[in-house]
């Protein structure tokens, strides 16, 4: 009985020392895959904290929805750079409220008046004011999203107040 308690004890002596020496050679791997992966992971953050990053299975070739001739810039890539003034939902496609909390289509669709949300402020610069805003600086251009929905030609952008800006075309 002896004999058989003392195999039993350096079994067991054994096989501390392997599971002991097993943890020691993995903890030093791992110290090793972390200190290798170290640069790595300072590249992505610097990356991410100077620059804007995005990652697709295609080919980007502007940043501008007005320019985009493809889904994957206009569904996706733009929703995440610039808000909207109205967007589609996605089950009833029907428009719903982004910027415009409401509007109203006049004159027969000749004119389209938006109630901006009154939280929606806009950047101030001496290109981009609410008299001169995006959407009317790019009515004209042949690429426009105006076009797309069948606005043709808008004659005159009106903006009643702070929150209110109308678009007038002669023909849809």
């Amino acid at each position: 009985m002896r004999y058989t308690l003392q195999i039993e004890l350096q079994n067991l002596t054994i096989m501390r020392l392997v599971l002991s020496s097993l943890i020691v050679i993995a903890g030093l791997l791992s110290s090793q895959a972390t200190a290798a992966t170290a640069p790595e992971q300072t590249a992505s953050a610097d990356i991410r904290d100077s620059g804007f990053v995005y990652c697709v299975s295609g080919q980007v070739n502007t940043f501008n929805p007005q320019k985009a001739s493809s889904g994957l810039i206009v569904d996706t890539l733009a929703a995440q750079l610039y808000d909207r003034l109205l967007d589609v939902d996605p089950y009833t496609y029907r428009l719903v409220p982004e910027l415009a909390e409401s509007w109203e289509v006049l004159d027969n669709g000749a004119t389209y008046r938006f109630h901006l949300r009154r939280d929606v402020s806009f950047q101030k610069t001496a290109w981009f004011t609410p008299t001169r805003n995006s959407m009317l600086m790019m009515s004209s251009l042949p690429f426009s999203g105006f076009l797309i929905v069948g606005i043709r030609g808008i004659t005159s952008t009106a903006v009643a107040s702070p929150t209110l800006i109308a678009y007038s075309s002669p023909t849809m």
